[in-house]
């Protein structure tokens, strides 16, 4: 006997320790069992959920799209890459006394990194920005490895900005340019808000192509297909909020911050073999779904510009209903599908943080 499995946990940094660009695609792989139980069904995420197929939207799209930008690679040293100035080295170059930052001109500020433009703006000439960043990350990390969860839910919390220059108390303009508030952003999102993070589904932290008998394992069978439809049309559909979903689905993690989707009806049909318990027909769905990927830093905004970039994945799954046309369980047909989702509310403002609030507050007004 067939049942859903969605498991609900706090994130924590296991799931999100890196970022993948690598597909996986699983098509020859066997069908997999998965398990839904009362502590563990959609209504955990949010329990206004609909789950009556006939009440849920085939299409939705988010009215604000998430912004483009970086995720800020831990080889290129995180947001204290000076993104503007490719020449030198992120982990080696100077920063700037006071004195020498009062005889720069704009032109010549705009060059350094978000890190350094922040702590300048915080009249802290001892950089603790930069060099903590410059201990967290390395230029031996593996090229995936970023701040890709802090912009995924960033992009969906935040407005976009625009650049600004803001005025310390010592009198020195600094020009921040879009992302380099998108790459603030970002590292308080994921490393300093610490806002609450729901998650449905496990991290599978095995690689399939080396290992492809890891697909049916516990942990890679993923997000199971008839939750992963009711979060997509009630977060979208019906309540407008967007999600992230890691849509790699093996041991490299890829938070993409869901914007969109549109699904469609290929056919019913009497229940599969394994079926969850109560289960009386089957539809079969195809779903594209939309959502925002990663880009170089740019100095102005993205969004209704050629710069703005989105993506889209196809999925092929059924969905289990009962009597009641209520979905009671799922399985994919389709071998890729997303690893796990999750969402975040927008984090407090810490103490040593207020000065971001205010550059966004400018940037967008």
């Amino acid at each position: 006997m067939r049942y859903l499995v969605l498991n609900l946990i706090i994130l924590t940094s296991l799931f999100f320790v890196s970022c993948s660009r690598e597909d996986s695609q699983f098509a020859n792989e066997s069908k997999l069992s998965e398990r839904w139980d009362a502590a563990n069904d959609p209504f955990h995420l949010n329990s206004s959920y609909i789950r009556f197929l006939a009440q849920l939207p085939t299409q939705g799209r988010l009215a604000k799209t998430p912004w483009s930008d970086s995720y800020w690679p831990s080889t290129q040293a995180g947001v204290s890459q000076r993104w503007n100035w490719q020449q030198v080295n992120q982990f080696q170059y100077g920063v700037y006394p006071a004195q020498q930052l009062q005889n720069m001109t704009i032109e010549q500020l705009k060059f350094l990194s978000p890190a350094e433009k922040f702590d300048i703006l915080n009249m802290r000439y001892d950089y603790p920005l930069v060099f903590a960043e410059r201990a967290r990350t390395s230029p031996y990390a593996q090229g995936w490895e970023g701040l890709c969860h802090g912009w995924a839910a960033a992009a969906l919390i935040f407005d976009e900005p625009k650049p600004v220059v803001m005025t310390n108390a010592h009198g020195i303009a600094i020009p921040f340019g879009s992302s380099d508030i998108k790459a603030l952003l970002t590292y308080y999102q994921g490393q300093i808000g610490q806002s609450r993070q729901i998650v449905l589904g496990t991290r599978c932290d095995i690689d399939i192509r080396a290992n492809p008998q890891a697909a049916n394992s516990p942990a890679c069978t993923d997000t199971n297909a008839g939750a992963f439809h009711i979060v997509l049309a009630n977060q979208i559909g019906l309540m407008g909020e967007g999600f992230v979903a890691d849509i790699t689905r093996d041991a490299q993690v890829w938070n993409q911050p869901v914007h969109g989707f549109r699904s469609q009806i290929i056919r019913q049909q009497r229940p599969s073999r394994g079926a969850a318990f109560g289960t009386v027909k089957e539809v079969v769905v195809r779903t594209l779904m939309e959502f925002t990927v990663e880009v170089q830093p740019n100095w102005n905004p993205l969004l209704r510009t050629e710069g703005q970039a989105n993506n889209t994945e196809t999925y092929d799954y059924r969905l289990e209903l009962d009597a009641n046309d209520v979905i009671i369980g799922g399985e994919w047909l389709s071998g890729n599908r997303p690893d796990f989702l999750w969402k975040q509310a927008a984090p407090q403002i810490k103490p040593g943080w207020e000065k971001l609030e205010l550059l966004h507050i400018k940037s967008i007004r």
